[in-house]
């Protein structure tokens, strides 16, 4: 080939400059996009031009990939015009750059260039459209063009064009819609009913998922491990134990009970359902344990309450060697948080530090978290303005703090400040808000919130949001007003919410409407002593003795026990714990003696009137 002369030859990188002056351009426009340096291939692609060369199909869809690949889709998109003639390849590449950049309207702009052309859309534009969507969840025209699509060509009779559909109504919140897409399939396979289920798992409609898995089992399809970490999930969270157990058997029959994800699944699932000796049985039974098992594990001693034991397992996790990261410190963080052990929780901070978790977004709002619950807003303060990146877990975590230290102006401070960052504020910005407003009983602020955090943010009311301004309701004495708050809000109540009121009728004395509030309760959770310790101190302070007993022997003839109530005190770094009527600590005898001589002096001194209580009897 002849060589290209009449201007300079810029200068070139050796195999670059061996290409050119051999004028392989096409070989040297190659590797110059190899080489990732823009510029030389601007001057490759200059030279490649001038020479009389163009795009040819194959060597303008690597071009336009490559550049795709590097979200430099403006060079792309020059390559791809700059071509005399391309095929449905070449759209299908450019599209899927688009798509992947999250470039939704210049994706569908080419798609609708494409259907006006002598090309037509394939099977492989479909489905990169459907995932652009994805990005794109409140685009509902763009959600709407696509199945219209494929409803009118008829590709819902494919399979993996249907899961997708399906998989894009799941992400944007649209279930009813992929249930009916599901429906509408005339075939499906193991992944459409994993998609459906996944679905209405991580839109929180665990009952739906688990009648879908039901469905599945009673198929000709066998639930696969997808099927099977899904249902982990919902089981997980909708606390379904003796359905836990069965999901754990069926695990075993199928082959899966080795597979790292299930086994941390079930950890997970049976520490969500308090069922802690399973998980450590499971724990133990690994030969080599992962890293997500580690967390998992401390995870559950964290929820089921048992603070300590997750303490002295991450030190003796941590003596084994076995790895850490951020999520570790962060769960660990909690259960000091929980025992509100300063000591402890600042060393696992500088170890967090020593680590390089430092900007770690989890682990950074659970420092500022721990902080705040431990009485230190002042560090916790300190951990927030360290934080380098506009993170809204951190900002929320920092309302949060100044919330319950009844901070109220620097609450709504940061709430400003958040959204001059252009920060969005979500549930949680909310919560702490409405959190701020039920410690100093601010009601027609509450109320204001309620509606602002729709109306401006789209951030849709839930049950915790309902829940704090019940509580600050029956705070401030009005127990009708937020009794109708429950009965008009559009979510259903849980035990914690009727809870909230059953105490709060308590405190102020209000028998009737604590009788309504301990009905709803034992009908949700008829075994737990704490309904009938309330209502059996409401019927105390009313002067009703005889329901007192009655209450009394029903706890007793249904074998419900007042659970013990609990202290920490933490020497060193030694925490130590004590139950109710416990006497098993190794120093229990000199705790016993101290007890009887500080009893002793108070006597003493209140003897010589150096004591004095108000009891409120005047």
């Amino acid at each position: 080939m002849k060589r290209l002369t009449g201007f300079p030859t810029p200068q070139f990188t050796t195999p670059v400059k061996y290409l050119v002056n051999n004028g392989l351009y096409p070989q040297a426009l190659r590797v110059s996009a190899d080489s990732l340096d823009p510029c030389l291939t601007d001057q490759v692609y200059s030279l490649f031009t001038k020479s009389g060369f163009f795009l040819d199909i194959f060597l303008g869809s690597y071009l336009i990939s490559h550049f795709s690949k590097l979200c430099d889709l403006q060079r792309a998109h020059q390559f791809f015009m700059d071509m005399p003639e391309t095929d449905i390849v070449v759209w299908n590449t450019l599209i899927s750059g688009y798509a992947k950049s999250q470039q939704i309207e210049d994706a569908f702009r080419l798609f609708r260039s494409l259907r006006h052309c002598e090309l037509k859309p394939d099977i492989f534009t479909v489905s990169s459209l459907i995932k652009a969507c994805n990005f794109s969840q409140n685009n509902e025209i763009a959600h709407v063009e696509i199945h219209a699509y494929i409803y009118k060509i008829g590709y819902l009779s494919v399979i993996s064009i249907g899961n997708v559909l399906i998989s894009m109504y799941g992400k944007c919140e649209s279930v009813e819609d992929a249930k009916k897409v599901f429906e509408e399939m005339l075939y499906c396979d193991a992944i459409s009913w994993n998609t459906v289920i996944a679905g209405y798992t991580e839109n929180g409609l665990f009952s739906l998922a688990l009648e879908m898995f039901v469905k599945m089992r009673h198929s000709s399809l066998k639930p696969t491990k997808c099927t099977l970490a899904s249902i982990l999930e919902v089981l997980s969270n909708s606390k379904y134990l003796n359905l836990a157990k069965g999901i754990h058997g069926h695990i075993i029959k199928s082959g899966f009970c080795l597979d790292d994800s299930m086994v941390t699944g079930l950890i997970t699932t049976y520490g969500n359902c308090n069922e802690i000796e399973n998980s450590k049985q499971l724990y133990f039974e690994i030969d080599k344990i992962i890293l997500a098992q580690v967390n998992a594990m401390i995870a559950t001693f964290v929820h089921s309450g048992y603070h300590v034991d997750a303490l002295k397992f991450l030190q003796d996790t941590w003596g084994s060697g076995v790895e850490v990261n951020g999520v570790t410190f962060s769960v660990a963080l909690k259960a000091c948080a929980a025992l509100t052990t300063l000591e402890q929780g600042k060393i696992l901070h500088s170890l967090a530090l020593k680590c390089g978790f430092d900007q770690d977004h989890f682990l950074r709002s659970a420092i500022i978290d721990f902080y705040c619950k431990c009485g230190s807003i002042d560090d916790g303060s300190k951990a927030f303005k360290e934080t380098l990146e506009n993170n809204l877990a951190s900002w929320n975590a920092m309302m949060m703090g100044y919330a319950q230290h009844g901070n109220n102006e620097e609450v709504f401070k940061l709430f400003g400040e958040m959204q001059v960052r252009g920060m969005d504020p979500d549930e949680i910005s909310y919560l702490g808000l409405l959190s701020s407003c039920c410690h100093s009983r601010l009601v027609e602020k509450a109320y204001s919130l309620l509606k602002l955090m729709f109306e401006h943010h789209g951030v849709m009311p839930q049950l915790e949001h309902y829940s704090c301004v019940v509580d600050l309701l029956g705070r401030v004495g009005d127990l009708e007003k937020a009794n109708m708050l429950v009965e008009e809000m559009p979510v259903n109540p849980d035990a914690q919410i009727w809870h909230v009121l059953l105490s709060n009728s308590s405190i102020h004395g209000n028998l009737e409407l604590g009788k309504v509030f301990a009905a709803k309760l034992l009908q949700l959770e008829p075994e737990t002593d704490t309904t009938y310790v309330l209502l059996s101190n409401l019927y105390a302070s009313a002067g009703i003795w005889n329901e007192v007993r009655r209450l009394r022997k029903l706890m007793k003839d249904n074998t419900i026990c007042k659970e013990p109530g609990v202290s920490w005190i933490q020497l060193g770094r030694t925490v130590h714990s004590f139950l109710s009527s416990d006497v098993s600590h190794s120093r229990n005898r000199e705790i016993c003696l101290k007890l009887q001589q500080l009893n002793k002096q108070m006597r003493a001194s209140s003897s010589r009137g150096g004591l004095e209580f108000d009891w409120g009897v005047s």
